[in-house]
């Protein structure tokens, strides 16, 4: 469902009717008092017009920050970047994690636009409020990893709260 981000009406009179809700999001409602009201000017054969600007908050919640690397020195990401030359043969993340209220992540992993549920995990973060890990993929035969698009989506109490995209290229 697309809303509108601007409504354009003729101004109403004081005996017409008003709308009463304004939609935000499906299923959800807001009263107009929530909405932003002004006279916007004049419009064809000049006559005036109110637009109406719907507040759609949104609730806040957990974010996560990735990073990749080619290497990694204890819990330090070595060779950070978003490109990496053909014949790496592991991939090091370090996912930063803030704002969590219940403290649990999954992770999905995307590649050439396939969904890997062999490489996806899932657990408790560190400090139930967020927190810092660093992990990484490798292919069970040694192999290099193969050549294309990757994407890792972070969810953190079953909301996305972030993504990081990434190349292997023949050269990057």
């Amino acid at each position: 469902m697309n809303l509108p981000l601007v409504w354009q009406r003729a101004a109403l009179h004081s005996t017409e009717q008003r709308p009463t809700l304004l939609s935000t999001t499906p299923g959800q409602t807001a009263p107009p008092s929530r909405s932003t009201r002004g006279t916007a000017g004049r419009g064809l054969n000049e006559q005036s017009f109110q637009v109406w600007l719907p507040v759609i908050a949104e609730e806040p919640g957990p974010s996560a920050r990735v990073r990749f690397g080619a290497g990694r020195n204890g819990d330090e990401l070595l060779e950070e970047g978003t490109s990496f030359s053909f014949g790496l043969t592991t991939l090091y993340y370090a996912v930063n994690i803030t704002d969590s209220s219940e403290g649990r992540f999954r992770e999905e992993w995307i590649i050439n636009g396939q969904h890997q549920p062999t490489l996806d995990r899932s657990g408790l973060l560190p400090q139930p409020e967020g927190g810092n890990y660093l992990s990484g993929i490798t292919l069970s035969t040694g192999a290099p990893l193969p050549l294309g698009e990757y994407e890792l989506r972070i969810f953190v109490d079953e909301r996305q709260a972030g993504r990081g995209r990434l190349h292997i290229l023949l050269s990057p």
